[in-house]
């Protein structure tokens, strides 16, 4: 691979990261609302107060795991389709 094809290589994927920062994943189950961005931050949270701190505790641990895993994925499937898939 040349210089040239790499340093393309690399703008595809400083352009592909600024776009997937600006997606985001939103999980709502109980009540209980997480949203995740593209950079894998939680940017929203709503919290159920009729359920237990420890039933909200479970669940949240629960959401934010599986919101992360849905970007993460979404994010392999963007790199994929632009040729970036590793």
């Amino acid at each position: 691979m040349s210089f040239f094809d790499k340093a393309k290589q690399m703008k595809q994927m400083l352009d592909l990261k600024k776009q997937l920062e600006s997606k985001s994943i939103k999980i709502e189950r109980d009540g209980i609302t997480v949203v995740v961005d593209g950079k894998l931050e939680i940017i929203e949270l709503i919290l159920n107060p009729e359920l237990s701190v420890e039933t909200q505790a479970r669940k949240l641990k629960s959401i934010i795991n599986d919101a992360n895993k849905q970007m993460q994925v979404k994010m392999a499937q963007e790199m994929k389709g632009m040729g970036l898939g590793f």
